[in-house]
């Protein structure tokens, strides 16, 4: 996770744990592992508002799949 100033959440988001690749899944490989680190993640939601509001299209953000969050915003 890259932190950036201002956005004080990411200091304590669960990824930074997880290897970044987890939360990229090519083709059929499994997001399980970032869904997972999600779920008990303390600013999931955070981390959706960021990824909406950036217009972030790839990877997994605040515990939402590229087609889920593409959905939210349809």
């Amino acid at each position: 996770m890259i932190y950036i100033p201002g956005e004080s959440w990411k200091k304590k988001a669960e990824c930074a744990t997880i290897p970044r690749i987890s939360f990229f899944p090519v083709g059929r490989s499994s997001s399980k592992e970032a869904l997972a680190a999600c779920a008990r993640c303390e600013v999931a939601e955070e981390c959706l508002k960021y990824a909406l509001e950036n217009n972030i299209t790839h990877g997994i953000w605040g515990g939402k799949t590229e087609s889920q969050r593409k959905k939210m915003v349809a």
